[in-house]
């Protein structure tokens, strides 16, 4: 039988069975950010300190919520020698969190939430980052960020955010469907906002941190009776590489969406060009091959399209790059 409970992680903590003779308890809490949203990935640690060799341990979920396991029998030895317990959390790029616990038997519950801070320049960047990843997906998954803008005007550029999301999430599945480019893979875009995303750093950063193979981004600039619009394109895949969509002018920000059009080709070259990587990747190297292809249709010459001629060129037979093992795999 095992009984579970919940603890705040503020200063010292205490932790009780619900049941005085249960033989295992365990500990259930939330790691999260300094804005409070839950992080997913971080390695959650309950140990004594009699033996910090012998701590168990969990795997923050993607909401941010662990449980960890113990046995009553480990802590009353524990306490027999002096023993105090404490939590310990760590994650790439945070600083570690540390929380004393107090284990009685025959204590009301607590509630327990643990705050990671970032190490660096990218605080806010990562704790957006890690509340929108989905450590299934994220592999297969081109992620939309918020635009870097100067407009005041919120409410409109958010509305603007929200229809470029869902014309991308719709329109390049409908394209790549269309042309016999999506069949039996997943394949995603997901909008990722309130990410400040502002540079080629940041977009690989935030590729790495996502484990997603491209990221979009760029900037909406407010000029004289027009606006002006920059979209970049970043993907990690094989090494980082950024391209950018030809500069579009408009009157009306609601005109950048470029209504007359489903989804404008730089978009769909640089979603074709991921998907022929995520094919290469999987050794189904035939719709690999038709991807490049059909990027290059989309946008003639570009860096990502020229990187897809490099591509198709190694795939030819009798190259000899086309034999090698790419590092890392078997």
């Amino acid at each position: 039988m095992r009984n579970k409970f919940i603890l705040f992680l503020a200063g010292s903590f205490c932790l009780a069975p619900t049941f005085a003779h249960s033989q295992t308890g365990e500990v259930i809490g939330k790691v999260v950010s300094a804005a409070g949203q839950g992080i997913g990935g971080a390695s959650v640690t309950l140990g004594s300190s009699i033996d910090t060799t012998k701590g168990r341990t969990s795997v923050s979920r993607d909401d941010g919520s662990f449980s960890i396991r113990f046995d009553w029998a480990d802590v009353d030895k524990a306490r027999g020698l002096g023993a105090t317990w404490q939590i310990s959390v760590e994650k790439d790029g945070y600083e570690q969190a540390l929380a004393n616990l107090l284990l009685e038997p025959r204590r009301a519950p607590n509630a327990v939430k643990i705050v990671l801070r970032a190490k660096n320049d990218f605080d806010k960047l990562m704790s957006k980052l890690d509340a929108c990843a989905n450590s299934t997906l994220d592999p297969k998954t081109l992620y939309l960020f918020d635009l870097t803008t100067d407009i005041s005007a919120t409410e409109m550029v958010n509305k603007f955010y929200q229809l470029l999301a869902y014309k991308l999430k719709n329109g390049v599945r409908t394209h790549l469907e269309e042309h016999g480019l999506l069949t039996n893979f997943t394949f995603e875009i997901k909008w990722c906002g309130e990410a400040p995303v502002r540079r080629d750093a940041d977009a690989i950063f935030a590729a790495q941190r996502l484990g997603c193979p491209g990221v979009i981004w760029g900037f909406i600039q407010e000029q004289t009776n027009q606006f002006k619009s920059v979209i970049s394109f970043t993907t990690i895949l094989d090494s980082p590489v950024t391209d950018m969509a030809p500069v579009t002018y408009s009157h009306d920000i609601s005109d950048l969406l470029e209504p007359s059009q489903q989804v404008n080709p730089a978009y769909l070259a640089f979603s074709c060009f991921v998907l022929g990587e995520l094919y290469l990747k999987a050794a189904r190297t035939n719709l690999a091959v038709k991807c490049f292809l059909h990027a290059k249709e989309l946008r003639p010459s570009s860096i990502l399209t020229d990187k897809a001629d490099r591509i198709l060129e190694s795939l030819q037979p009798g190259n000899p790059a086309r034999t090698l093992t790419p590092i890392g795999q078997p």
